[in-house]
């Protein structure tokens, strides 16, 4: 009989055909504001955990230091803003989308986010009582959309210094 690793261990994952890893995926500076096709395409049978950005060095001279990441629009289920929706690139590190919330005022409410709605539901709050909003994140199922194709879009046309890559944490199922 075959002894078998723990639970957590990567071994019985692979063992049951599924494979977690990292997509880094280089962003090329373009002197425009039209989505980016990466030439990368997400697994048929994936579930994405996480999108992020790896800025290693910020862009100072784009008017708008925003990056989106998504999907093809062009193939069916795309949305070009579905994993990061104009996430700033201004400053150095990882970045991760999120919700932003304005604690100021009569309550603490949800004012907006920078994760698309591949990774979640979004529904902004009203300063007044009982408004806060909701903002539930989730995973992507690659399959639930035929769209495969990864993408960025520049905020600007300007954009000069920007070195930074896209990170995307799949579980594969094989």
């Amino acid at each position: 009989m075959r002894k078998e690793k723990g639970v957590g261990s990567i071994e019985y994952f692979r063992q049951r055909g599924i494979v977690s890893r990292v997509l880094r995926i280089p962003i090329p500076i373009v002197a425009s504001t039209a989505v980016q096709d990466t030439g990368i395409n997400l697994p048929a049978k994936a579930l994405v955990r996480e999108v992020l950005l790896d800025v290693r060095t910020a862009e100072a001279t784009g008017g708008t230091k925003t990056v989106d990441v998504g999907l093809l629009a062009s193939e069916s289920g795309g949305d070009e803003d579905g994993f990061i929706d104009g996430i700033s690139v201004s400053a150095t590190g990882i970045k991760q989308p999120r919700a932003v919330v304005d604690a100021g005022g009569t309550e603490a409410e949800f004012t907006s986010t920078t994760r698309g709605a591949f990774m979640a539901t979004f529904v902004a709050g009203a300063e007044s009582a009982g408004d806060v909003g909701t903002h539930f994140e989730f995973d992507h199922l690659t399959d639930s959309v035929t769209s495969k194709s990864i993408t960025y879009t520049l905020g600007d046309t300007d954009f000069a210094e920007l070195d930074a890559d896209i990170l995307i944490k799949i579980d594969e199922f094989e």
